[in-house]
């Protein structure tokens, strides 16, 4: 039996939306309705106890204009949109602002948190990455009930993208591979799950692989989706053996 996945994909987890879920909902709700995103006096402070940010948003290098930056400081909560050359600057109190940038679709973005200190200035630039491109795939073994081989090894797919709302269906096709893993990728959430159906591997028996990952972006430039794949063989309906890996997709190169 083979120890290559024959790359299927997982099964959407059902997960409750994080903090920053809950205040990308709620930032997406006033920016939709021409609120200004809580900002109050206080928030906006007098200089002498507040700090700048300012920097600019790109989609794989490139200016995003029109784009949405979201503030986070305990409960407070306040949004700032990129100009034509995706800049932006804003006024904030001084402490600890969690930054993220808001849903781009068929994108993911990068994240920060800054401590501001009165009078600073601080710079920050982020980056989103299209999730079209080419990805290396390294597969770890993690258990199994199959026979398979313990080293681990990397596989190169191409993914391909179709926006559905603040959702993109996502489909990585590996070389020879007789079907795609193929799933949504949540932008609130920023997770994708995917599957391959039922393919016949030969021997009366048929396998599919399901993928489970949330995007890492590792020291805010390499971007991945990290997380768990699993190999279900079977033989006329019956469960046969499973194989399950520790996944990282890291994306190389991106489309146009």
């Amino acid at each position: 039996m083979s120890n290559c996945p024959i790359h299927s994909s997982p099964k959407r987890s059902l997960r409750f939306l994080s903090s920053r879920a809950a205040c990308l909902l709620l930032a997406g709700l006033l920016v939709s309705t021409g609120c200004k995103n809580l900002e109050r006096s206080e928030l906006l402070a007098p200089e002498e106890n507040s700090g700048t940010i300012r920097g600019q948003v790109t989609l794989d290098g490139e200016p995003l204009a029109g784009s949405t930056l979201i503030f986070r400081s305990g409960e407070d909560l306040i949004s700032v949109r990129t100009d034509e050359a995706g800049s932006y600057e804003i006024t904030l109190l001084r402490g600890e602002w969690d930054i993220w940038v808001g849903n781009v679709p068929g994108a993911a973005c990068p994240s920060s948190t800054v401590r501001l200190h009165i009078g600073e200035e601080k710079n920050l630039a982020l980056d989103c990455r299209s999730l079209e491109g080419t990805y290396d795939v390294e597969y770890r073994l993690s258990a199994s009930t199959c026979e398979a081989s313990l080293a681990p090894y990397t596989v190169e797919a191409t993914a391909q993208g179709q926006t559905i709302g603040e959702n993109t269906q996502l489909s990585f096709q590996f070389p020879d591979a007789p079907a795609p893993i193929s799933g949504l990728y949540y932008g609130l959430t920023e997770t994708y799950a995917g599957e391959t159906p039922f393919v016949d591997i030969g021997n009366g028996l048929t396998a599919r692989e399901s993928w489970d990952t949330a995007v890492d972006f590792q020291l805010g430039a390499q971007f991945y989706l990290t997380g768990t794949a699993t190999v279900e063989v079977r033989a006329g309906g019956a469960p046969v053996c499973q194989r399950d890996f520790l996944v990282q997709a890291r994306r190389m190169t991106f489309t146009f």
